[in-house]
């Protein structure tokens, strides 16, 4: 990995001390994005012991009814920044995401007890800067692929209605919610095509990762990290000012 990132900084240097026509020097816009994410600040992991748990509990006690919880799919919304030098891209921006149309939820209604209904609620704010390669194949048609650091505000809530109607659960109070803010890194590829002669329309994957410190809920004693891994596919609409 070290020796293809370095590979990677030696091509963007020597592509932006040659330079090419083909690419206009001087070149700013700006971007809109929209699109999806799975697994958002990696729940998964969360949802799946909770999910086993349910299981259990309904095994080791017949006639309780139950509900698994999903993993969401969550949008993700974003604007950004950009300025071309020949075979470089600058780029800065912030992108937003939020399981909050339809929180992920299940529950355990055990026959003698109260439904506990869990809820998953998650949401990410996040401020990328990249540096990438534009692979040009003409006049605003081009690929490009880049690295670079992430800043991430995040919050993970799991609250559940009535916790003392099962046992077993990873988690017995009513609401726990880690919050924390920390840096991380992206990978990017992704693509434009024209519109018009400044405006464009481009297709991304961007690979995010971080780990936060370990972080206490802020409504009781458990402590947790945050792991942010996770891939985003977007979809922009971008405006190229030349001066």
């Amino acid at each position: 990995m070290r020796s293809l990132l370095k590979n990677t900084l030696l091509f963007l240097f020597l592509a932006a001390a040659t330079g090419t026509p083909a690419l206009a020097i001087g070149e700013f816009g700006i971007g809109l994005n929209a699109g999806m994410t799975g697994d958002p600040n990696n729940i998964s992991t969360d949802i799946d012991s909770y999910n086993m748990a349910i299981l259990k509990y309904r095994n080791d006690n017949p006639g309780t009814k139950t509900d698994q919880i999903n993993v969401p799919l969550v949008p993700v919304i974003g604007f950004n920044m950009r300025y071309q030098f020949n075979y470089i891209l600058f780029r800065v921006g912030a992108l937003y995401s939020r399981a909050f149309i339809l929180p992920e939820k299940g529950h355990i209604d055990p026959p003698a007890l109260d439904k506990n209904t869990i809820r998953f609620r998650t949401f990410q704010f996040s401020l990328p800067a990249t540096v990438a390669l534009i692979i040009p194949l003409k006049r605003r048609t081009m690929f490009y692929m880049g690295y670079g650091l992430n800043f991430h505000l995040v919050q993970i809530r799991i609250s559940q209605s009535d916790p003392n109607a099962a046992i077993g659960l990873p988690s017995a109070s009513a609401r726990d919610t880690f919050e924390d803010y920390f840096a991380g890194f992206h990978l990017i590829i992704g693509a434009e095509i024209p519109v018009t002669e400044r405006v464009t329309i481009s297709g991304e994957w961007l690979h995010q990762s971080g780990t936060s410190d370990p972080v206490q809920s802020a409504d009781t004693s458990a402590t947790r990290s945050i792991d942010i891994t996770s891939d985003l596919f977007l979809l922009g609409l971008n405006y190229y000012i030349r001066f």
